[in-house]
């Protein structure tokens, strides 16, 4: 059976000379920034202690009557709904940690940073070497020599036994 469809000729591609060019490095940007969000972690993780203090029967009460004042005072004062702040206090927050509280960090870092590298050799390495072996030892060897101890005696028991003229009455160790 012959098919009715004919088949065309298949279309030359154009061939197009194809120019690489040299893979660019992405565009230098700042060192390294440290991201720290140290006030935006800790409302945060005030919020969720909040939350779960709401579910403890007997604080649920108080930190309801706490929620009430908050919001009162925060509508006669500023004016402002109390679902509202959250969504003004995280910018702020987030201004906070990027100004103030990175760069002290990062400050701070860069005064101790020589101090924790001689750390390693100061206190690690003395405690690691020195330390460390004679607790081990102190407190090891003797679970270990009572191990050992009881294996003696066992293999004093196991070749008293096998020893005996007579396996079947076999002697009492205390």
């Amino acid at each position: 059976m012959k098919s009715s469809i004919s088949r065309a000729a298949p279309t030359p591609m154009p061939t197009a000379a194809v120019v690489s060019s040299p893979i660019q490095p992405p565009p230098a940007t700042k060192s390294s920034v440290s991201k720290f969000d140290v006030s935006q972690t800790i409302y945060g993780a005030t919020k969720d202690v909040w939350a779960y203090g709401k579910t403890v029967p007997y604080v649920t009460n108080v930190l309801g009557l706490a929620d009430a004042v908050a919001m009162k005072v925060l509508d006669m004062t500023f004016h402002v709904d109390y679902a509202a702040v959250d969504d003004k206090i995280k910018p702020q927050l987030k201004k906070l940690d990027d100004d103030i509280v990175t760069p002290v960090i990062e400050t701070v870092w860069k005064v101790i940073a020589p101090a924790v590298g001689k750390a390693n050799e100061m206190v690690v390495e003395p405690v690691m070497k020195e330390v460390v072996p004679k607790v081990m030892a102190s407190v090891v060897a003797p679970v270990m020599a009572s191990f050992f101890v009881d294996e003696k005696k066992e293999q004093a028991k196991k070749s008293a036994i096998d020893m005996s003229p007579t396996p079947e009455v076999v002697p009492a160790f205390n």
